[in-house]
C-alpha cells in the first residue's frame, strides 16, 4: 500500500474515531444535563412547596394574632335601598376587658369626619354594629374598644363587592361567511345580594351597513350549546344565563343593554369587523 494511501486511511479512521468519541461524549453530556435539569426541577419544587408552607404557617400565626377575628358583612336586603345599603357588621375580639365600650367607625374615603356606631355584644366577646352607606362611595372603617386601656384596630376599607359590584360577565363569539355574520352573546350574572342589582332585561341592538337598526332580545334560561362531548362543552353549559343568538347579513356592530332592577342601564359595544372564537367581559 503506498504510503499516501495509509496516510488518507489513517486520517479517515482517526476522524470517525474522533466523531465516535464526541457522540459518546455528546450523549453523556446530554445525560448529565437532563439529570442537572430534573435535580433543578425537584429541587425548585421542594423549595417552592417550602416557602408556600412557610406563608400558610405565617398567615395562620397573623390571624391567630389578631385583635380582631372573623370579621363578616352582612347585607340587610329587606331594609336595603339602591342608594341606601344596610349592613350589619359582626366580629370576634381575641381578648377584651370586661368594661370596655366597643365603637365601630367608618367614613366615605374622601371625608374626614368619622361616623361612630356603639357595637352590641352578642356573646362572648363577639360584637355587632348595623351601619348605613351610599354604594357610589368606597368607605373606610375601624373598630375601637374604650375603657381603662383603649385600643383600635388599624384602618380598612369596606369590600365593595358586598355594595357595589352587580357581578355581571359577557361572554361572545361571532363567525362571518361571506356577507353574513352569526353572533351569540352569553350574560351571566353571579350571586348578587340585592334584587335591584339583578338583571331584569337584555336586548341588542343591531346596526345594519345601511344605518338601519334592528332589536333582539335575549332570552333566560337553561343554556345549552348542543355539544355533547362533555370536554367540549361551553363551561355555562347547564347554567342559568342570558342569552342571545343572531344571524344577519351586512351587520356592522351590535350594542346589547342591560337593565337592572332598579331601572338602570350599562351597554357595551361589539364591532363584528373580525372574526372573535371567545371573548369574556366584565361590567359591574
Amino acid at each position: 500500500m503506498k504510503k499516501p494511501l495509509k496516510v488518507i486511511l489513517a486520517v479517515v479512521i482517526a476522524s470517525l474515531l474522533f466523531n465516535l468519541y464526541s457522540i459518546v461524549k455528546m450523549n453523556q453530556i446530554g445525560k448529565e444535563l437532563e439529570y442537572l435539569r430534573e435535580s433543578y426541577s425537584r429541587t425548585e419544587w421542594q423549595m417552592m412547596s417550602e416557602v408556600s408552607s412557610i406563608q400558610q404557617q405565617l398567615y395562620e400565626w397573623r390571624e391567630s394574632e389578631k385583635w380582631v377575628s372573623d370579621i363578616h358583612f352582612l347585607p340587610d336586603v329587606e331594609a336595603s335601598t339602591l342608594g341606601n345599603i344596610h349592613l350589619d357588621v359582626q366580629w370576634t375580639f381575641k381578648e377584651l376587658e370586661s368594661d370596655a365600650d366597643v365603637v365601630f367607625s367608618y367614613k366615605k374615603d374622601e371625608e374626614a369626619e368619622w361616623r361612630e356606631v356603639v357595637a352590641s355584644l352578642m356573646s362572648g366577646t363577639t360584637y355587632e354594629a348595623a351601619i348605613q352607606i351610599d354604594p357610589e362611595f368606597g368607605y373606610l372603617y375601624k373598630i375601637d374598644s374604650v375603657g381603662s386601656l383603649n385600643r383600635g384596630t388599624g384602618t380598612e376599607y369596606l369590600p365593595v363587592d358586598l355594595f357595589q359590584s352587580r357581578g355581571l360577565t359577557i361572554s361572545y363569539s361571532t363567525l362571518t361567511s361571506g356577507k353574513t355574520t352569526h353572533f351569540e352573546a352569553i350574560i351571566e350574572q353571579r350571586d348578587v345580594w340585592f334584587d335591584f342589582y339583578k338583571v331584569e332585561k337584555a336586548k341588542a341592538y343591531v346596526h345594519l351597513n345601511d344605518g338601519s337598526q334592528k332589536v333582539v332580545d335575549f332570552t333566560y334560561g337553561i343554556y345549552d350549546d348542543g355539544i355533547y362531548d362533555d370536554e367540549m362543552q361551553h363551561e355555562l353549559d347547564g347554567e342559568e344565563v342570558w342569552a342571545v343568538q343572531v344571524e344577519m347579513e351586512n351587520m356592522v356592530f351590535i350594542e346589547v343593554e342591560v337593565t337592572y332592577g332598579d331601572g338602570s342601564t350599562e351597554k357595551d359595544t361589539f364591532h363584528l369587523h373580525e372574526e372573535v372564537v371567545e371573548e369574556i367581559r366584565e361590567l359591574m
